[in-house]
């Protein structure tokens, strides 16, 4: 997604009442508390409201046209974000084994594992694993644009004024003689838009690991996840023709007649189970040092998608795991990720669902052992 394109796409949002059907997930005119509509919604249910109805209300019907195609990459890259976001390996940590002889139990592995990625070792037969995992994101930016800054202009569409001549249409690259500058004038006003928003996710995952057979061992991870969502933005009406037509409804004493300048503020926050993942992996390989795993990750669309809590649809992704077994122990783990159809990838101002895309994901790294007590384990990768 390009970065212009991603900004127009924002403001659209921000700047314009809704037309929509009746199947909208934001109908105007009504108050969501769904994350989902807190951006449409920014300026109020109906969006920034002009004083100036009439057919010369600024850019009203260029940016409606523009509408759905602006909602949709906006809620589908924040929800998606959100809602795929990487879990703690749930086979991390050590497994022990009883040694009849000593009759103790001695450790079978010498480190704790990756902690983000995944190694290629199974638990082992009737053994279970139980884990707990805190994760806390902040989303700062999008596709390279910040979003703690995201300006943007926009134009006067090109329209009918039917008190000119029976109607003449205002262009800004009109060369109709019969428009006259003054009577088009209004064609030449802009509203200019500063906005912020701020999205934090704080993530509480348990995980249960079980191993069905020395070589196959099954998981679920059961994530808990808070949103927390603010936006600021400021709206300020160019009026270039100096005709005092385009300005939004006075709100005294903070806004007077004619009032020119629309700022808002908000934040809203939701909590609730995200998408449960299952999990089947398998060892194919198994030397003295080194492991090759095969496994599938299946998602299950248990969240709220409209308050990106979860995804919205079904995700499937098989993956290839390597491990090597020393004091220095490399891992490398490759998947990709199909996804189904999601609302939060379709058009919010109909409802209709369009399918989410897939994703690579990729991580290499080693785990360390240094002391009994002490690992480390570094790592990169695209999850």
């Amino acid at each position: 997604m390009k970065k212009l394109g991603l900004i127009a796409s924002l403001f659209c949002i921000l700047s314009i009442p809704a037309i929509v059907s009746a199947q909208s997930l934001c109908p105007p005119g009504t108050v969501s508390d769904k994350l989902v509509c807190m951006i449409p919604q920014a300026y109020g249910p109906n969006g920034l409201v002009m004083q100036n109805t009439a057919s010369q209300a600024l850019g009203v019907a260029a940016l409606q046209n523009g509408l759905p195609e602006a909602l949709a990459p906006l809620n589908s890259s924040i929800g998606r974000q959100a809602a795929i976001l990487p879990l703690a390996s749930p086979s991390s940590g050590i497994t022990f084994s009883f040694d009849a002889v000593s009759k103790a139990f001695t450790s079978s592995n010498d480190s704790f594992g990756p902690i983000l990625g995944e190694r290629a070792d199974t638990i082992g037969k009737s053994r279970m694993f139980v884990g707990f995992s805190y994760q806390h994101f902040k989303f700062d930016k999008l596709d390279g644009v910040s979003l703690g800054n995201l300006p943007a202009v926009f134009t006067q569409a090109d329209t009918v004024a039917t008190n000119i001549n029976g109607g003449t249409v205002c262009s800004i690259t009109s060369s109709d003689p019969s428009a006259s500058l003054n009577e088009c004038g209004f064609i030449r006003d802009i509203i200019t838009t500063q906005t912020s928003l701020e999205i934090k996710l704080h993530q509480y995952t348990t995980f249960v690991t079980y191993g069905l057979t020395n070589n196959i061992d099954v998981s679920m991870a059961v994530p808990i996840q808070n949103v927390r969502m603010g936006i600021r933005s400021d709206a300020r009406i160019i009026d270039i023709s100096k005709q005092s037509i385009h300005q939004f409804v006075a709100r005294p004493p903070s806004c007077p007649n004619p009032c020119r300048q629309s700022s808002v503020s908000n934040f809203r926050t939701a909590s609730g189970i995200g998408d449960v993942i299952f999990r089947v992996k398998g060892t194919v390989s198994k030397k003295e040092k080194s492991v090759t795993a095969l496994g599938v990750d299946v998602r299950i669309p248990s969240g709220d998608p409209l308050n990106f809590l979860g995804a919205g649809a079904a995700g499937f992704k098989p993956f290839l795991i390597w491990s090597y077994r020393t004091r220095i122990s490399p891992h490398a783990f490759v998947g990709y990720e199909i996804n189904g159809s999601s609302k939060i990838a379709g058009d919010i101002t109909t409802g209709t669902k369009e399918k989410l895309p897939g994703q690579l994901a990729y991580t290499v790294g080693a785990d360390a052992w240094i002391t009994p007590r002490l690992n480390v384990s570094p790592g990169f990768g695209v999850l």
